[in-house]
């Protein structure tokens, strides 16, 4: 049974949010308290990848449930798929399966599918919690599908991203690579010689085309979960220093805007996307 999107638990260091807090320890700390709220986009996100999970555990084609609504909150015991009349009134919970989303879900079902066409034994699983803990306690996540041909020795991470405003890359995405680091913990009781990254973006716009895939070295993973370890002891370090040291020294300590900016829930009020904000005009002439 695969885990519901809507039912994971929020890890305190999220992969998804990796890129920010490696390079931004301290928006950890600063991010403390506000509220984790959801956009509709990222709810319809939620809701690509309930129809993803379905249809992956139990073979249907997506274009089945056209037309019909998806619960993301669904409770046990009650359906997901539901024909209504009209939109229902609560926020952010029933979504319309369009032909737009059944084309996007039906793209990345059909690549999970084309990778687990080896003759021998393959075990395909989506949407399960994958082990990071040995990282560092407050990793975890879970990921969308992985494909594991036992035979070729061949692991498989395949991540949907439905979101069509950032194109994403595969190439040292650490929100990738913590999925394939925990992939390969979850199947540690068999030997991998290969493990491949894909993603599947149907409505981002990316030059290397709507699905990117990368062969990923298992010596330079191990690297990678050094930086990633170095990257979480120095969001505690931060927490723990918050206190302590004067904040115009904590905050050029710990605090570094870039583009990872873009989602941190702390982006508001940050001095540092602040200071990065007015660089550029303290130097413009009158």
């Amino acid at each position: 049974m695969t885990e519901a999107h809507t039912s994971r638990a929020h890890a305190k260091l999220a992969p998804s949010a990796a890129h920010r807090w490696m390079e931004c320890p301290g928006s950890i700390k600063l991010s403390e308290g506000i509220p984790n709220t959801s956009s509709v986009f990222a709810a319809e996100g939620t809701a690509a990848h309930e129809l993803a999970a379905h249809c992956l555990e139990t073979g249907d084609d997506p274009a089945t449930f056209l037309d019909m609504w998806i619960d993301i909150h669904v409770k046990p015991g009650q359906p997901k798929f539901v024909d209504l009349d009209e939109p229902p009134e609560e926020d952010m919970r029933f979504f319309p399966i369009t032909e737009e989303m059944t084309d996007a879900v039906g793209m990345y079902v059909d690549h999970v599918k084309s990778l687990a066409t080896a003759e021998g034994e393959v075990l395909v699983e989506a949407e399960q919690r994958l082990d990071m803990t040995p990282l560092h306690s407050s990793i975890f996540g879970t990921g969308d599908a992985t494909v594991l041909d036992i035979e070729a020795k061949h692991l498989h991470v395949v991540d949907l991203k439905y979101g069509k405003a950032v194109a994403v890359d595969d190439d040292d995405n650490p929100q990738l690579l913590l999925y394939a680091a925990g992939a390969a913990r979850r199947h540690h009781n068999h030997l991998l010689e290969r493990l491949t990254v894909h993603i599947v973006q149907p409505r981002g716009q990316h030059p290397k085309g709507p699905i990117r895939s990368f062969d990923l070295d298992l010596i330079d993973l191990f690297e990678f979960e050094d930086r990633i370890t170095t990257g979480a002891l120095r969001t505690e370090e931060a927490a723990e220093k918050y206190d302590s040291m004067p904040r115009d020294d904590w905050n050029r300590e710990y605090l570094k805007a870039g583009d990872w900016c873009r989602f941190c829930p702390a982006f508001g009020f940050c001095p540092a996307a602040r200071q990065d904000a007015l660089g550029p005009a303290m130097y413009e002439e009158d």
